[in-house]
C-alpha cells in the first residue's frame, strides 16, 4: 500500500510539472505575442509620423558653390549642358521672376521659423525637368524638396515664365520684324518674301483619359494619344507663331482651319503687318504678299509655297530640291526644341490640358531665349532677325543701327500660343463676312501659280549663276 501512495504521489507531481510548464509556456507565448503586437503598432506608428527633414540650406551652399559663386565648380559651357540657358540668362531670368511679385519664389520661413527651399533651388529645378525629361521629383535630393513641392514649382514657373515672357518672346511680328525676316531669308535663300515655313509637330500624351483616348488617338497603330503644336520659325530657328492643344486625330489641314494664324492671314491681320516688307519681286514679277514654305498636305493658297510631288523637268527638280531645302528651317526648329527640352519628346505626365499647355509655352520661351541669345550675343538685347553676332566685327555700325529699331515690337504685346481646343473652323465661318475680306486673295488658285512660275524662274537662275561661278 505505501508502494502504491509513492507511485500515486510521483505520478501527481509529473502531471503538476507538466501542467506548471504548459502554463509557463502559454503565458510566455502569451507575452511575445503581446510584445509583437506592440512593435508592430509602434512601427506603424513611427511610419505614419515619419517625416522627411530637408536640407534646404545645404541646396542653396551647393547651388551656389557649382554655379552662381565667384568661383564656381561647374563651367559655363557645362552649365548650358544642364540647363540649356547661359548664365548670365539664368541670373536675368531670376532677377525678373523675383520682381514679378510672385511670392511663391521667394524663400520664405514655416510655422516652425525655419526657412524653406530657396529661390534658386524653385528656378533651377523645373528647368533641368523640363530639360531631361523626367519627374520633377527626380532631382529632390540635390535640391531637397518633396514631391509635392518639386511638382508645384514646376507648375507655377511655367505659368510664370509665359506671363512674364509671353510679350517678348512669344509675340507677333512688328512690321519691322517682317522687313528683317524677308531680309535673312533672301540673304540664307535666294528668295525675298519669304515669312518663314510652316509645320506641325505631335507631343504624346501618357495620361490621357480614356473618354478622350479616341479623340487624340490617330489610327489603331498610333503610339498613344497625343496633342499637336502647329508652328512657323524663320532660318534662326525663331518661333514666329505656334498653337497647342489640337487633337492628335486632326491632320496638318484640319489644324490650319483651327488654327488662328489663318485667321490673321483672312481678316487682313497680317496684310496690315507686312506692309514693310512689301512689294517685292520675283523674276521679274511683283508681289504684295509675304510667303510662307509649307509641304504638300497644305491647300494651294497664294501664300503657300509647296514642292512638286512628283517633278517632271530639270527645272521643277530644282524648284523643289530648293523648297525642300529651306522648308527644313522648321524641322530643324522642332528637332532642336524637342532635344533641348526632352520633355516634348518624351510622352507627357499631366492630365490637365491648361497645364500642358503652360509647359509647352514655357518651352518655346525658353528655345526663343536660346535663339535671341544666339544671335543677338547679349541676353539684353531685343531679338531682331536680320542681326548677325558673327558679322558684327564687319560691319558693327550698321548692324546695331538694325538691332535698335524696336520700338514698334515692343508696342505690339500679344501672343499666338495657347489652347486652342474648340474654336470654330475658320474656313467654315468666312465666307460671305466682311472681317474676312482676305480669303478671296488667299485662295486664289491663279494668284498660287503665277507665284509658283516665277520662283521655278529666280530658283533655275540662281542655280545657273551658281553653276556658272563655279565653273
Amino acid at each position: 500500500m505505501d508502494d502504491e501512495d509513492a507511485e500515486w504521489d510521483e505520478l501527481v507531481g509529473v502531471i503538476r510539472m507538466q501542467m506548471n510548464n504548459n502554463i509557463l509556456l502559454v503565458m510566455n507565448m502569451e507575452r511575445d505575442l503581446q510584445n509583437r503586437v506592440a512593435q508592430h503598432q509602434n512601427f506603424r506608428n513611427r511610419r505614419r509620423c515619419r517625416r522627411t527633414i530637408y536640407d534646404h540650406d545645404r541646396a542653396l551652399a551647393c547651388i551656389y558653390n557649382d554655379f552662381f559663386g565667384i568661383y564656381p565648380r561647374f563651367r559655363d559651357r557645362d552649365f548650358v549642358s544642364m540647363f540649356r540657358l547661359s548664365r548670365s540668362r539664368m541670373e536675368r531670368l531670376i532677377q525678373d521672376i523675383l520682381n514679378d511679385g510672385n511670392e511663391f519664389f521667394r524663400r520664405n520661413s514655416d510655422g516652425t521659423g525655419n526657412l524653406g527651399a530657396s529661390t534658386e533651388a524653385k528656378i533651377l529645378l523645373p528647368i533641368k525637368t523640363f530639360a531631361f525629361g523626367v519627374a520633377p521629383h527626380a532631382f529632390s535630393d540635390y535640391f531637397q524638396m518633396s514631391r509635392t513641392l518639386a511638382r508645384k514649382c514646376c507648375k507655377q514657373y511655367a505659368h510664370t515664365m509665359k506671363r512674364i515672357y509671353s510679350n517678348e518672346y512669344l509675340r507677333l511680328p512688328s512690321s519691322m520684324d517682317l522687313k528683317n525676316v524677308s531680309k535673312l531669308h533672301y540673304k540664307k535663300h535666294g528668295v525675298p518674301g519669304v515669312f518663314g515655313s510652316l509645320d506641325c509637330m505631335h507631343v504624346y500624351w501618357k495620361n490621357c483619359p480614356k473618354a478622350w483616348n479616341g479623340s487624340y488617338k490617330k489610327g489603331a497603330k498610333a503610339f498613344g494619344p497625343s496633342l499637336v503644336l502647329e508652328a512657323l520659325s524663320d532660318h534662326h530657328l525663331w518661333f514666329w507663331h505656334a498653337s497647342f492643344g489640337y487633337a492628335g486625330s486632326l491632320n496638318d489641314l484640319n489644324i490650319l482651319n483651327l488654327s488662328p494664324l489663318l485667321a490673321s492671314l483672312c481678316d487682313g491681320t497680317f496684310a496690315d503687318l507686312e506692309r514693310e516688307a512689301i512689294p517685292f519681286t520675283i523674276a521679274g514679277e511683283e508681289f504684295f504678299w509675304m510667303l510662307v514654305l509649307v509641304d504638300g498636305i497644305y491647300p494651294a493658297y497664294s501664300r503657300f509655297v509647296k514642292s512638286f510631288g512628283q517633278p517632271v523637268t530639270v527645272e521643277e527638280s530644282n524648284f523643289a530640291a530648293w523648297q525642300e531645302s529651306a522648308r527644313k528651317d522648321i524641322e530643324r526648329a522642332f528637332g532642336v526644341l524637342q532635344a533641348k527640352f526632352q520633355i516634348l519628346s518624351r510622352p507627357l505626365l499631366g492630365i490637365v490640358l491648361s497645364d500642358i499647355s503652360n509647359i509647352v509655352a514655357c518651352c518655346i520661351i525658353m528655345h526663343n531665349m536660346c535663339v535671341s541669345d544666339r544671335v543677338m550675343g547679349d541676353v539684353n538685347m531685343y531679338y531682331n532677325p536680320a542681326y548677325s553676332f558673327e558679322e558684327v566685327e564687319e560691319n558693327q555700325d550698321e548692324v546695331l543701327v538694325e538691332a535698335d529699331m524696336n520700338d514698334e515690337q515692343r508696342e505690339r504685346n500679344h501672343t499666338m500660343v495657347g489652347l486652342q481646343n474648340g474654336n470654330p473652323n475658320v474656313i467654315d465661318n468666312v465666307l460671305g463676312r466682311e472681317e474676312f475680306r482676305y480669303w478671296n486673295h488667299l485662295n486664289d488658285r491663279g494668284e498660287h501659280r503665277r507665284l509658283h512660275d516665277a520662283l521655278i524662274r529666280a530658283v533655275n537662275e540662281m542655280y545657273r549663276r551658281e553653276h556658272d561661278n563655279n565653273d
